[in-house]
């Protein structure tokens, strides 16, 4: 799914992640150019998924794939209060790697800060995760150890069109703004692209979430209370009077 949640879910997930495990702040968002692994280092792309769409309600396509790529290097270095312990790759592996996914569920399933509580906002449901063992080249002839695990997700749908970031969406831009810098630009450019250029009444948005034509809304007059009914009643009032009991004539 390409979308803004799905941009979302990554930034939320990056942010969780970064600082909290073995790859320090080496936690990248959906790098398109290669990486030079000199130590742990952890790469996170959303993308994939299949969803069934009712109408055209695409907003609510939801279905959706995280990916997190664990990068190590021939030797980890990993401080064990005041020592230091080695693993090697060749001999410890599955240890390290253990060692690091145990890190990232930590911060993206038990952290009580901002950015882990918009992870599980973003990402109320997880339906299962596939997780592999790779070896990957980053250059001519040299291969690192990596483990992949890939998350079927139900994320939130998109936010609705024309209307202004309400709930987890203002969350999100609040933490971006709050970060700074290039995040609180992007900040900007995804309330924009929430609001769109014109705000639109509510049933207006909820049309455009539907997919649905605004002239059919007009034609079943879905927009009357906000624009009043006078202009539809045009035309001389027509009233029934009662017939006054006493004053009718019996019946032969």
């Amino acid at each position: 799914m390409v979308g803004l949640t799905s941009f979302a879910v990554g930034l939320a997930a990056t942010r969780a992640l970064r600082g909290r495990t073995m790859a320090e702040n080496r936690v990248h968002l959906e790098p398109n150019v290669a990486i030079a692994v000199t130590a742990p280092t952890l790469c996170v792309y959303v993308a994939g998924g299949e969803t069934e769409v009712e109408g055209r309600a695409l907003l609510d396509a939801s279905g959706n794939r995280v990916r997190f790529e664990l990068l190590l290097p021939p030797v980890v270095v990993l401080a064990t209060g005041q020592q230091e312990a080695q693993l090697d790759m060749n001999a410890s592996a599955a240890l390290a790697f253990a060692l690091f996914w145990r890190q990232c569920m930590i911060a993206l399933q038990a952290d009580q800060n901002v950015w882990s509580g918009l992870w599980r906002s973003f990402v109320p449901r997880i339906h299962s995760l596939v997780s592999g063992a790779d070896l990957i080249e980053l250059e001519k002839g040299q291969k690192i150890p990596a483990r992949i695990v890939e998350l079927v997700i139900e994320p939130l749908s998109e936010p609705s069109i024309g209307a202004e970031p309400a709930g987890v969406w203002a969350e999100l831009l609040a933490a971006m703004r709050a970060e700074g810098g290039e995040l609180s630009v992007l900040a900007d450019l995804l309330q924009t692209a929430i609001t769109g250029t014109v705000v639109l009444d509510d049933w207006r948005a909820d049309f455009a979430r539907l997919g649905l034509s605004f002239s059919l809304g007009e034609a079943l007059g879905v927009g009357l209370a906000e624009h009043g009914a006078g202009a539809l009643l045009d035309g001389p009032a027509i009233v029934e009077e009662l017939a006054d009991p006493t004053l009718t004539e019996p019946q032969s």
